[in-house]
Order: C-alpha cells, then sequence, then structure tokens
C-alpha cells in the first residue's frame, strides 16, 4: 500500500513538473514571437526638460533628458483638443483645427484652436526665443495640426510648449 502512494506522489510530482515545462516554453515562445513582429515598433525616446520628444539625448541642451523606453511610436494616440485638459502631465499629441496664428508683442507666436483663446481648453505656444526654428507659424492657420510634447497647465487650459517644427504635423 505505502509503495502504492509513493508511485502516485512521483507520478504527481513529474505531473507538476510537466505542467511547469510547458508553461516556461509556451511563454519563451510568446516572448520570442513578440520580439519579431513588434521589435522594430519600440525604440527608445529622451523626454528633454522643455517637453520635446528626441531620438539623441544630445539634442536637449543643458538638461539631464528622461528615457522613456519602449514607447510605440507609429501607433502614438493623438487626443482633440477637446480632450486636452484630461492629459495634463502626459507627454502626448493633440489634434484639431488651428483657427488662428497669433503673435504677441513679445513676440510669442500662438496656435488658437478656438476663436476665444481665453475660454479654449488648449492651445500651443512658440516663444519668440524659439521662432527660428519654425519657420512661417502662419502657415498652420485653418489647417488641421498635430502638435505633440508635454501637455502641461496654463490658466487653466492645457497647452504644449513648441520648440522644434518636428513637434508640428499639417494632416
Amino acid at each position: 500500500m505505502e509503495e502504492f502512494e509513493s508511485s502516485r506522489d512521483l507520478e504527481a510530482q513529474h505531473l507538476k513538473k510537466s505542467k511547469i515545462k510547458y508553461f516556461l516554453f509556451g511563454f519563451v515562445v510568446l516572448a520570442i514571437v513578440v520580439i519579431v513582429f513588434f521589435g522594430n515598433s519600440f525604440q527608445t525616446k529622451y523626454v528633454c526638460s522643455d517637453g520635446r520628444q528626441v531620438d539623441d539625448p544630445d539634442i536637449c541642451s543643458g538638461s539631464n533628458p528622461q528615457v522613456l523606453p519602449l514607447i510605440k511610436t507609429e501607433s502614438t494616440t493623438c487626443y482633440s483638443f477637446k480632450e486636452a485638459r484630461s492629459h495634463i502631465g502626459e507627454t502626448g499629441c493633440i489634434k484639431g483645427e488651428v483657427v488662428q496664428v497669433f503673435t504677441s508683442a513679445a513676440g510669442n507666436t500662438f496656435l488658437n484652436y478656438c476663436s476665444n483663446y481665453k475660454t479654449c481648453p488648449f492651445s500651443a505656444v512658440i516663444f519668440s526665443s524659439d521662432s527660428g526654428e519654425i519657420p512661417n507659424p502662419q502657415k498652420y492657420s485653418g489647417k488641421n495640426v498635430e502638435i505633440t510634447g508635454l501637455i502641461r497647465a496654463y490658466q487653466g487650459n492645457a497647452e504644449i510648449i513648441i520648440k522644434s517644427s518636428d513637434q508640428v504635423k499639417i494632416k
């Protein structure tokens, strides 16, 4: 009788080890499939202190860029400008039609998504110190534009500070 129980115990242990082996094998196969199919879709990005996402950390002058690994750049969700407030604090993409481009007396340029910028949930700003990086911002007026960068709070609304032309895409 003891011999029968010990052989059952051995069989149960063997079965348990087999299940673990199959699980590990399946996990390794799944990991390989994910790497093969999605490996080229991921790349390391860096975020400069001003919110710009860049591929090369040396572009961030005078700051230690934060590393954001495994951002799938091909399918980054771009939110409507009406949803921008919900994404304050995130680095992301905001889209919509720019209805007005305004340059202040100080030389700062604003891309406004509403006719009344004070009540608009989102706007983008190009500071005068960066105006040379974004040639002819008037070209965005009346266009559907996607802006990528750190979504920040400013006077109760959301904004992205544009530092380079690679943050802005006409769609």
